[in-house]
């Protein structure tokens, strides 16, 4: 009997606990912890996960490469996607778009790099990613990929020049591309991120403080583990750019050091020129969009902090895995 007078004890005592429990953990909202909710600037909001997850898609082989005509995303299909966001996050929060930029062109890491970019691109659905292809057309794995991510997006295509003029820095006409396009578009932060490098979530809100022209660090550029500015604790402003390969440049920083407001592509209209020489196509494009540092606006904690690494793509075999039959028929998938 006196065991039984124990286990009455017990009950009475730890029935009442457990109700309350059960009544707190009803009451606190429930924030999805499925794959499907999607994180923007430290918030979670169940209403964007239609976006998320991606899609999969059907692509025969033997059509990877087929030409498709080139895609944007409307600035009224924009529109619906940053007042769903605006309703969904509240208040406060910067829902600037960023326009990401990225050059690219066929070798045998494209298509990995591109799947490999784009998903982080996709974690935030403020990103609207502009690949522009060196080619004539577009082609149709990168297409099937870019729709089935969810994303906003364009996919452009622009040649760059004859063999015969090459030699003078890559990209050039591609990034112009995407240029015009964003000259069409609402508002928002441009950045040039080319497929084979790695980016930090945290760069993302950090880019969208840009009123005008914004820089910070980037590793692994110029012979060097990093290039950086260098910030005058006094003033706030950019003194200089430090890094391993000065070269008599006003602006010794790479193409994904800096990131500027779309406004300054309307007014300015800045471009990159084919006849630059190598090394100097980010000197010659910052020149028309600042005079000195000090018009820099530090990112990153003043310049404290890494978020983007100058990585490359090496060691891919092209091999033909001559035991398959199919490989002929396959390769478009790699």
């Amino acid at each position: 009997m006196r065991r039984f007078a124990k286990i009455d004890r017990f009950v009475a005592i730890a029935f009442p606990v457990l109700c309350f429990a059960c009544v707190i953990l009803l009451e606190v909202p429930r924030i999805p912890c499925s794959s499907e909710t999607l994180i923007l600037h430290g918030h979670q909001s169940s209403a964007l996960e239609k976006f998320i997850p991606m899609r999969d898609f059907d692509l025969d082989p033997r059509q990877a490469f087929s030409p498709v005509v080139e895609y944007s995303w409307s600035a009224q299909d924009m529109s619906k996607r940053t007042t769903l966001l605006s309703n969904s996050i509240g208040g406060g929060e910067n829902v600037t778009v960023v326009y990401f930029i990225t050059p690219t062109y066929y070798n045998p890491a494209q298509w990995v790099n591109v799947i490999r970019l784009g998903q982080t691109l996709m974690n935030d659905p403020l990103i609207y990613w502009i690949v522009v292809e060196d080619a004539v057309n577009c082609t149709l794995r990168i297409r099937k990929w870019l729709e089935s991510s969810g994303m906003m997006y364009a996919h452009l295509a622009a040649n760059s020049p004859p063999k015969s003029e090459k030699g003078g820095p890559r990209g050039v006409n591609q990034r112009n591309r995407a240029l015009d396009l964003v000259e069409t578009l609402p508002d928002g932060v441009v950045y040039f991120g080319d497929d084979d490098n790695a980016y930090d979530l945290r760069l993302f809100p950090e880019l969208r403080k840009t009123q005008r022209v914004s820089v910070f660090n980037i590793a692994f550029v110029a012979a060097g583990m990093y290039e950086r500015c260098a910030v005058n604790k006094t003033t706030g402003e950019v003194a200089k750019i430090i890094s391993n390969w000065q070269g008599g440049r006003k602006f010794p920083m790479d193409m994904g050091g800096w990131g500027f407001h779309s406004h300054v592509i309307k007014t300015r209209k800045p471009r990159f020129r084919n006849e630059v020489t190598p090394g100097f196509l980010e000197e010659d494009f910052m020149k028309q969009v600042a005079n000195s540092t000090s018009e820099l606006q530090p990112l990153n904690s003043n310049c404290t902090r890494i978020y983007t690494w100058h990585v490359k793509t090496g060691g891919v075999t092209t091999a033909k895995v001559t035991s398959d039959p199919d490989f002929e028929k396959l390769k478009g998938l790699i």
